[in-house]
């Protein structure tokens, strides 16, 4: 059997994208032992029945204006969002309210999930709804939207967790104002942090006693606070 220093080394030596297999297999992993129900968790994201196949970004907009559910929009094609499981909704809360906390006296701001999240980088458009984003810059805040977070965090699902390891990592690591990407697992206590300052390689902060350090927004908080009464 493998020793931990062994497989630490092997990891080092693999590139990014396939670090984040073996991350998304660990997780599967993990919720198999955990016995986390699969398919029933929370619904998928689908490809929205009401909108045409294709929508500029200004007939995304008018539509989402009058949609009773949010949509995301990924270079002219949108996405039905699906509802968030009490678990999620209460580490986002927890997030959110630990975050504010501590920023409340400097220039930064936390947002949480029903703001949208404008991102253009090179000729691609995308239109997400990121489950919290901190920004500390009112220049690329509109009413409606921000253009500009520093830190963006998502809770994963078992419906979203590919999109979110994949996708979304993908586009974040493409806006020169994003330092910091956190996903933070539902059904244990995990949150891996990802930071442009190291290159994008994960790193795992798991168990009762760890602390999560958003280093982009100098702000810690310990997993006791984000998983607070999400297992009992």
């Amino acid at each position: 059997m493998l020793k931990i220093e062994e497989i630490h080394h092997a990891l080092r030596l693999l590139d990014l994208e396939e670090r984040e297999r073996v991350a998304g297999w660990l997780e599967g992993y993990q919720d198999e032992e955990i016995g986390v129900p699969i398919g029933v968790a929370e619904p998928s994201a689908v490809q929205a029945v009401d909108p045409p196949p294709y929508m500029t970004e200004e007939e995304y907009l008018e539509f989402e204006e009058n949609s009773p559910i949010r949509h995301e929009y990924v270079n002219g094609t949108v996405y039905a969002m699906s509802g968030a499981s009490l678990a999620h909704n209460r580490i986002v809360t927890r997030l959110y309210k630990a975050l504010e906390r501590r920023l409340r006296r400097g220039p930064c701001e936390v947002f949480i999930q029903d703001l949208k999240l404008k991102l253009s980088p090179g000729h691609d458009k995308f239109w997400y709804y990121p489950d919290l984003m901190v920004s500390c810059d009112r220049s690329g805040w509109d009413k409606k939207w921000i253009t500009n977070p520093r830190l963006v965090i998502e809770v994963l699902s078992a419906s979203t967790k590919h999109i979110d390891r994949r996708e979304k990592a993908t586009t974040y690591r493409r806006i020169d104002t994003i330092d910091e990407y956190v996903i933070v697992a539902q059904h244990s206590r995990q949150v891996t942090i990802q930071r442009r300052e190291d290159n994008w390689v994960p790193q795992v902060v798991s168990g009762p006693e760890a602390i999560a350090e958003f280093r982009s927004v100098n702000a810690s908080v310990p997993l006791t606070e984000v998983y607070e009464n999400i297992f009992e």
